[in-house]
Formats: structure tokens, C-alpha cells, sequence
């Protein structure tokens, strides 16, 4: 079963570079687009679909359906086939266990407590099931095999042999919760010896023999129902089956009494003393925001698993002080006292190891404090071009100590194996020299950042504005059409490069530039907005009239544009048009006292006075206190012949506007 899971992801994976597009990652870390965004993806679909199964089910699907799981159970697999057969509980640190509970709060819960907090709120949900970029979210393939190589082969031959499903899996922690009040369980008939095979198999860490002589059932959260223990038992004890939930369940009375909260690993485990525990969290601490993020690189789930994997390893190099004899899996690394070859050698690999653990460290923090310093500069940065200005005492010295510290991080860091990272400091150094004055350095970093990733607009557009600042219109040109080339689907590209356009006086490239963007595929809505606005900036009406048209033609409920597409619409004299435009922006959700004065205006002008009457009459309603409706109604009535009706409403209007000539126009 396990299988199959792989092969349906890469069947997913060859239709989504087949079709150009595919239903999105059925992967629970994708849930969190609801969390921060509110956005409804297949993977939240799926994660929130297996949580509710598990709370009927039980936590079946990590051991049925979890890939990571599968890819776990074949690595322990292989480095058995090898000749290394890792130990299946190595570590048993209570603190570690905490670790996928915190995990998932700060995936899934933390980021909607801080839309409360911030006062952002929930914006109304949306869908995206269709995606054209099926790896965005996920990191590059380099990183994905290694930390798939981390996941599976280290962190089982250190951690144990589904190391990665207790100390770090942060789904496996909600699905735990779930499991909890589960009616279905591993449970037992009389018919059990208490052999103890079933706890031989589990590669859980689940004390299978001792959990159902005390409750009948398994209790224990970390069970996922692969039935391993159930197909051991020699005496056909064990079935799965349904019954009371653990957490309503409490140990037999004619047995030892147990506290309820022996449940948990955290009471279980004590193979490290509080001392060690301590150190064993503050190591993983350490570890986690070292490598998190590092060079822009290693995401969430892999710095979790390195954390984990250094946090035992340094673990064991202390205990090298202090105990008499230390193992790694079944590796003497020291006995009766004295360090044994493989010990020696061992503490000379943890010395480079922790060597490179403190430089990544340092590079950490300087990287950190380079990115907060530009951050705070943002403001300066991103209005430099448009309004350049003598920077303060204070903002210089935050230059000065920002360029320090991007220049240690740069010093540290093996650009040419992670270009990202080398292209973010090359635009960090670069904005830094040009906000000293160094427009040549500034000139050079940004070149060397487009070269290193020559498919961002960020450098390119930078270059443009920098070439477009200093008069150089033709440099300028090529920077901008290289940023559109770069990345044709982000609207600020043509924007930026029409507007040099039109301050240059070159009104028909700018026209020409917009109207490119506008048959590109991504950006239709905004450049077709912004060749129908210039288009109507210089008087062309029809030609911003077809604009607006291609926009509702790609997005009908544009209503900007619809009300625009109206207006200009009667201006043409082609007023039957215009009043559909009006009334089909009224038929969608718009409303409002102007646009109802304006649908009124053009059903005049249409001769259409029934329909103008009626909008003129709901426009009277929501702002009874104003003229314009009532004037209005007063025109109506005088074409219709009913001046009676006609004098009324004129007085009517002359009460709220005493000033206004008789003969006011209906409509302002």
C-alpha cells in the first residue's frame, strides 16, 4: 500500500509536467495556505479529511498512506540489507517529544492567532485547486533529496526506526490528538500469553503487550495501525477492532493501578536524567535556528530532523566526559572508562561537525542581521529613485553597520552552492554602496545578481530604474525589457517599463509595451487596466473602450472596469450599451447612490425614461437628503408630461438645494 502512495506521486508529478497544470499537492503542509491566507487548497482538503477520519478510524493513515512513513520503513529496510541494523528505540528524550506538538501549532494555529492579534482578521475563503507551478511551495529538487536522505537514512540509523514520526512529524501530532478519542483500536481477547512478539515488531515504540494486559486495547498515540503486531501474534490475540476510546479507558482493576497519564511517553520514558533533558532541548534549540532558513535554503522540516539528529549526536559527545561507557547504536565508543578506536574517531568527526555548526551559526546570525538592517532601510530603498534624499546620522550609521554585516555573511558563505543566497547579498551589497554614494559598486552587484539568477526581474528592474534615473534611456530599455523577459506574469515589470516610456515622451512604445502585456498570460486584468487608462489619458476613447472590453472579457467581474467601459460608452453616444455596462454592474453585487445617478442619466439619454425613473427613484431612497435624485425625477416627470409630479419633486429638490436654478440638469 505504501508503494502505491509513491507511485500515485510521481503519477501526479508526470500529468502535472504533462499537462502544464494539475491539481494541487495532496501534502498536509499545505494546509497552512488556509492558515496564514485563507486560501482552500487540495492539501488542506486532505489533511482536515484525514484528521476527521482518524477520530472514527483511529491514526491509520500514517501507516497506510504517509510517504514519509514508506520512505523510513525502506530505508530501515536497506541498511539492514547492508549490514547496519539500527537499534529501534535509540533515543528516548521526553523533551524531543513535546517537539511535533509544537511544530504543529506553529504551522497551523500560530499563524491565524497572529491575524487576530494583528487585527488582520479572516479574509472570505478562496480556492485553488489548479496549479501550473506544482513545485512552488516545495524546495528545490537538490534540497528535497536531501532531505528526504535526512528524514529516511539519519534520522532512522540515530533516532530510531520511525525517528522522524516521534520527534519531529507535526501531522503526526494532530493525528495523534485525534486518535485519542478513536473508537477503533489494536485490542485483545483472553486468548493473549503476554509473549511479547507484538512489541518485537512494533516499530512505533509502542509497548504492545504491556497496553493491552493493562486496558484490553493499545492506548498508546504513537500506534498507527499497520497491523504488524496483530499478523505476529502467535495465539491470534490482537484484532482491530472498536470499542471504548483510550482516553475514556483506565487500566484493569486486578492489575497494578496506573495513572491515567502513563499513557503519554513523556511519564514513560527516563532513560535521560532532567540534566540531560535540558541540554538535549537547548542543543535542539540551537541546532533548529541555526539551520532553519539557512542560506535561504533549508526549509521547516528538514532544520527539524538535522535538530533532532545533532541534538542526540552532541548528546552522546558529552556523555563521552562523564559516563563510563557510551554506545552509538551498537558502537562502543567508550568502555571502562577509556575511548575505544571508534570513539576517538567518532570525536574527531563531531569536532569538524560542530566546527561547521558554529560557522553556520555565525553566518546565521550576520545573514539575520544583515536582512533586519535592509529591512528597516526598505522605506529609503524602494523610494530612492523617485525622491533621493540626504540620509540621517542615524541612517547612515544603519548602513555602514548593515554593509558589515553583509559583507561577514558574504566572506562565510559558499556562494556558488547556493545562488539564492548569493543573489540576495549581492542585492543587499548592492542597494547598501548605492545608498553611500557608490553608484558604480551599486552597478556591479546588481549585474552580478542578474547573472546569478537570471530568470528574477528584481535585479533587472533595479538596473532599469538606476539607468532610467541617470538619463540613460537606452540602457534603461534593455534592463527593463530583460526584467519582462525574466518574469512576464508579474505586472509591476510592464508597469515600471511603460512608465519610463510615457516620461520619456514616447507615448506609442508605451502603448505598444502595455499592449504586449496585455495578451500575456497572468497579467491580462492589470496591463489591460493600464493600457484602457492610458488609452483614455490621451482622449482615444474607442481604442480605451476595446481595452476595457479585453479585461471583461478575461475577468467579467471587474467592475471598475465595467463602469469605466459605461461611462466612456456614453460619452460615444452609444447609450443602449451604456446602460446594459450600468446594469450588469448593478446585476453583479454594485450599488451606490452615484452609479445609480448614472445608470438614471444614461437610460435618459437612451430615451428609456421608465428604467431612468425607476434607478432615479432607489438613488432617491438610499440618500433621501440630497437633490441630485430628486431633480432628476423632476426632468423625468417633465418629458413624460406630468408636471404635477414634475413641480413636486422640484420642490422637493429646491428644500434640499434652496440655491439651485430651477432648470438644474438631472444628474450632476
Amino acid at each position: 500500500m505504501l508503494l502505491l502512495v509513491h507511485v500515485a506521486i510521481v503519477l501526479h508529478v508526470l500529468h502535472w509536467q504533462s499537462a502544464g497544470e494539475t491539481l494541487g499537492p495532496l501534502e498536509p503542509s499545505e494546509g497552512i495556505t488556509f492558515s496564514q491566507n485563507s486560501v482552500i487548497s487540495p492539501g488542506f482538503v486532505f489533511f482536515v479529511v484525514a484528521i476527521l477520519a482518524t477520530f472514527f478510524f483511529g491514526r491509520f493513515f500514517c501507516g497506510w498512506a504517509c510517504h514519509l512513513l514508506a520512505l523510513q520503513d525502506a530505508c530501515l529496510w536497506l541498511l539492514k540489507k547492508v549490514g547496519l541494523k539500527p537499534k529501534p528505540r535509540q533515543m528516548k528524550s521526553r523533551i524531543l517529544l513535546v517537539v511535533p506538538m509544537i511544530a504543529c501549532v506553529y504551522m497551523f494555529l500560530y499563524p491565524i492567532g497572529y491575524r487576530l492579534w494583528t487585527g488582520r482578521g479572516f479574509e472570505k475563503p478562496t480556492t485553488e485547486f489548479i496549479v501550473e507551478d506544482f513545485w512552488a511551495t516545495f524546495p528545490p529538487w537538490p534540497v528535497a533529496v536531501a532531505t528526504l536522505l535526512v528524514a529516511g537514512f539519519a534520522i532512522v540509523y540515530f533516532l530510531g526506526a520511525k525517528g522522524f514520526c516521534t520527534n519531529v512529524c507535526p501531522y503526526g501530532a494532530a493525528f495523534g490528538v485525534a486518535d485519542r478519542v478513536s473508537p477503533a483500536r489494536i485490542r485483545v481477547t483472553d486468548a493473549c500469553e503476554g509473549c511479547g512478539h507484538c512489541t518485537q515488531v512494533c516499530t512505533s515504540n509502542v509497548v504492545v503487550h504491556s497496553e493491552v494486559r493493562d486496558y484490553g486495547m493499545v492506548v498508546d498515540q504513537e500506534c498507527m495501525k499497520c497491523l504488524d503486531c496483530v499478523s505476529v501474534c502467535p495465539k491470534d490475540a490482537l484484532y482491530f477492532g472498536f470499542g471504548r476510546p483510550a482516553l475514556f479507558s483506565k487500566p484493569h482493576r486486578s492489575k497494578k493501578p496506573k495513572r491515567a497519564s502513563e499513557w503519554w511517553k513523556i511519564n514513560r520514558w527516563k532513560s535521560y536524567g532532567w540534566g540531560e533533558e535540558i541540554a538535549v532541548g537547548a542543543l535542539f534549540a540551537l541546532a533548529f535556528f541555526t539551520f532553519r532558513g539557512l542560506y535561504n535554503t533549508i526549509p521547516f522540516l528538514f532544520a527539524l530532523s538535522i535538530a533532532a539528529i545533532l541534538a542526540y549526536l552532541a548528546l552522546q559527545t558529552l556523555r563521552l566526559f562523564y559516563k563510563p561507557a557510551v554506545q552509538l547504536q551498537r558502537i562502543d565508543l567508550k568502555r571502562a572508562g577509556g575511548l575505544t578506536t571508534a570513539g576517538r574517531t567518532y570525536a574527531l568527526s563531531m569536532v569538524v561537525l560542530v566546527a561547521f555548526w558554529a560557522q553556520s551559526a555565525y553566518v546565521h546570525y550576520h545573514r539575520a542581521q544583515a536582512e533586519a538592517g535592509f529591512l528597516e532601510l526598505n522605506e529609503v530603498v524602494t523610494g530612492w529613485f523617485r525622491a533621493p534624499r540626504e540620509l540621517s546620522e542615524e541612517e547612515q550609521t544603519l548602513v555602514t553597520n548593515t554593509l558589515e554585516h553583509t559583507r561577514v555573511a558574504r566572506g562565510l558563505t559558499p556562494l556558488s552552492l547556493f545562488p539564492g543566497e548569493e543573489w540576495e547579498l549581492c542585492l543587499t551589497s548592492g542597494w547598501l554602496h548605492l545608498l553611500q554614494g557608490d553608484e558604480e559598486r551599486f552597478q556591479l552587484e546588481l549585474e552580478r545578481a542578474a547573472d546569478v539568477l537570471p530568470d528574477d526581474y528584481v535585479a533587472c528592474d533595479g538596473l532599469a530604474n538606476f539607468h532610467a534615473a541617470a538619463g540613460r534611456a537606452e540602457e534603461a530599455d534593455r534592463w527593463f525589457e530583460r526584467a519582462t523577459r525574466a518574469e512576464p506574469e508579474r505586472p509591476e515589470v510592464w508597469a515600471n517599463w511603460s512608465n519610463h516610456l510615457l516620461a520619456t515622451g514616447r507615448t506609442d512604445e508605451a502603448l505598444a509595451v502595455l499592449e504586449e502585456a496585455a495578451s500575456t498570460p497572468g497579467v491580462e486584468l492589470q496591463a489591460g487596466m493600464m493600457l484602457a487608462g492610458l488609452e483614455l489619458g490621451r482622449g482615444s476613447l474607442p481604442e480605451a473602450a476595446r481595452a476595457y472590453e479585453a479585461v471583461l472579457e478575461h475577468e467579467p467581474g471587474t467592475l471598475e472596469a465595467r463602469l469605466s467601459l459605461a461611462g466612456i460608452l456614453r460619452d460615444l453616444e452609444d447609450y443602449g450599451r451604456s446602460v446594459e455596462q450600468y446594469e450588469r454592474a448593478l446585476a453583479d453585487g454594485a450599488e451606490g447612490y452615484d452609479l445609480r445617478l448614472a445608470t438614471t442619466l444614461s437610460c435618459s439619454l437612451a430615451q428609456d425614461l421608465g428604467r431612468a425613473e425607476h434607478h432615479a427613484g432607489i438613488a432617491r431612497d438610499l440618500a433621501p437628503e440630497r437633490p441630485e435624485a430628486w431633480f432628476a425625477l423632476h426632468q423625468i416627470a417633465l418629458q413624460s408630461g406630468r408636471e404635477e409630479d414634475a413641480m413636486r419633486f422640484l420642490a422637493e429638490a429646491q428644500q434640499r438645494a434652496p440655491q439651485a436654478p430651477t432648470d438644474s440638469p438631472s444628474t450632476p
